[in-house]
């Protein structure tokens, strides 16, 4: 029996009549489930389920999937379940039920409206001891001010999604207890993907002391939080207040410090970060962003610059890049560690350059430098932005030439 592509199914059997009966799938020797989004269980019911045949169960792509039955199941032949009808990967853990509980991928969505909420709130471990959850959503959870405490993410190591979204009151996304702190770094083995959206009280992803280590990062997504001001602090709300608006305005902080860890980051998209007045502190090791590939910020603004030198000059993946509507006043600030003499910025990958609605800009960089864009292919700016970047009289645009003598543009500003 194969059930797939159904999206709104959200049980095989329905749990209709009398509870007491066994149902015997008496031929049944292989079933398939995949492509199931809603599918929740095969029954929901507490019916007696007996497959005396079944040898093969393939399940997959049924994020919803908590658990197979909540009956009694026989299943005297089958010794394990497959992930994918030609994925090789299968499990056993005794049972059909405990496997599907810590061997099937997991999506959990938390809301107002979802019953889960009420479950987090009391208890979040009754809901991370379920294994294998590889997505979460907390989608308009109007009475959460954080999500997860540090110790609560042992439980999450297979976590690879979190999407936070129009959570209001919603202050940080991970809060270290005071009992917790430690010299330790937090770690998150297999997350790829983070989204924030539309929370309008967050300050910060983590409020702690620990170092955050994203080895799988690859693509980050934060828009409309307008409190915003880092990944990581150690500063806490209470603290600002007790210290000083003087005082935090001279502790500058940046989005990112060396405190995050995010070696294969390729996607960034920053927008409507208004507390926001730096993306790259200047102490990061330079070759911190080099796996970098997409770069998109829109409307920060407070927002000086896009990036120190050091880590401008080590972009070599860079491929499309793209600012609009901040208060930037150069693209590339001077940072720390480098020398007053002309920079030589080189951009072998850019072929996509976008810089618009940047009133307060003033030059790229400075200080003396070059500019090379050897695969640009599409450059969009308004008459501002271009004069400051490509500029009259204090810029030469000139033609150099590679060794198969393809045209390569180089911009220069040539100071008196």
């Amino acid at each position: 029996m194969e059930v797939s592509w159904c999206r709104k199914m959200t049980e095989i059997v329905a749990h209709k009549g009398d509870y007491h009966q066994t149902i015997v799938f008496g031929k049944l020797k292989c079933l398939e489930l995949s492509y199931l989004d809603s599918l929740t269980n095969f029954c929901p019911g507490s019916y007696t389920f007996n497959f005396p045949c079944l040898e093969e169960v393939v399940v997959e792509e049924c994020p919803k999937l908590m658990i197979f039955s909540d009956g009694v199941l026989s299943t005297p032949q089958l010794q394990s379940v497959k992930q994918g009808r030609f994925d090789k990967k299968e499990c056993w853990v005794g049972d059909l039920n405990t496997t599907t509980q810590q061997c099937i991928e997991k999506d959990l969505t938390i809301s107002d409206t979802f019953p889960e909420l009420e479950i987090w709130q009391r208890n979040p471990q009754e809901i991370l001891e379920l294994q294998n959850i590889t997505k979460m959503e907390f989608y308009k959870c109007s009475s959460l001010e954080y999500i997860f405490t540090s110790s609560m993410l042992l439980s999450l190591k297979q976590l690879e999604s979190i999407e936070v979204k129009e959570c209001s009151i919603m202050e940080q996304v991970i809060r270290e207890d005071e009992e917790e702190a430690t010299t330790h770094e937090l770690k998150f083995p297999r997350l790829i993907s983070i989204e924030i959206k539309s929370c309008s009280n967050l300050t910060n992803f983590y409020l702690g002391s620990r170092a955050l280590k994203f080895p799988k990062l690859r693509d980050i997504w934060i828009d409309d939080c307008p409190k915003m001001t880092a990944l990581s602090s150690s500063i806490s709300r209470k603290s600002e207040k007790l210290t000083g608006e003087e005082d935090v305005k001279d502790n500058t902080t940046a989005l990112f410090c060396d405190k995050v860890d995010v070696p294969s980051l390729e996607m960034m998209t920053i927008s409507k970060l208004s507390n926001v007045k730096m993306i790259f502190h200047t102490n990061l090791p330079s070759n911190s962003f080099q796996s970098l590939r997409e770069l998109s910020v829109s409307e920060c603004e407070i927002l000086k610059n896009l990036f120190p030198a050091s880590i401008a000059k080590h972009l070599l993946q860079l491929e499309d890049l793209s600012i609009s509507d901040c208060g930037v006043e150069e693209i590339v600030s001077k940072g720390k560690g480098v020398e007053d003499q002309p920079v030589r910025f080189e951009f072998p990958k850019v072929s996509s350059l976008e810089v618009t609605s940047l009133k307060e800009l003033k030059c790229f960089y400075k200080r003396q430098h070059t500019i090379v864009w050897p695969m640009l292919k599409k450059l969009t700016a308004d008459g501002s932005a271009l004069l400051r970047i490509v500029g009259l009289e204090d810029v030469r645009l000139m033609q150099e030439r590679k060794g198969n003598g393809e045209a390569v543009l180089v911009v220069e500003e040539i100071y008196p």
